[in-house]
């Protein structure tokens, strides 16, 4: 009986009671507004359906490892993969595609943004917009 009553007692100090700070920092979390207008980064550029079919590479040209997102017709920037700093993948995307970079660690900014044109095969994405 008393082996039975340690092993609860230990068990129960091992688990969270007050799960309040995760959820105050999830909280936290979604009350951070990346769509907001005033944010001189974001451009609200929205994707544009039927344009041709192209490969490209997206290369991460900023001073930060970056989110990169595909914004669909509807402007809801859709995650994709993290690029490193310098790091590039090839995508298969369409003109008039459009693609943000989103710092990926600390301050969760907005830090490029472009759109596909015919003849692209490369965007390379950094802080200049």
């Amino acid at each position: 009986m008393w082996t039975l009553t340690l092993l609860f007692l230990s068990a129960s100090a091992c688990m969270e009671r007050d799960p309040r700070p995760y959820q105050a920092w999830l909280d936290e979390l979604a009350a951070d507004d990346t769509g907001d207008p005033s944010d001189p980064t974001y451009d609200r550029l929205c994707s544009e359906d039927g344009g041709a079919a192209i490969s490209l590479t997206i290369t991460n040209a900023s001073a930060y490892d970056a989110d990169l997102y595909w914004v669909d017709s509807a402007c809801e920037p859709r995650s994709m993969i993290l690029l490193e700093q310098g790091a590039s993948t090839p995508m298969n995307a369409s003109v008039g595609h459009v693609f943000r970079l989103r710092q990926a660690f600390d301050e969760l900014q907005w830090i490029a943004e472009r759109r596909v044109v015919e003849g692209d095969t490369a965007l390379v994405m950094g802080g200049d917009r």
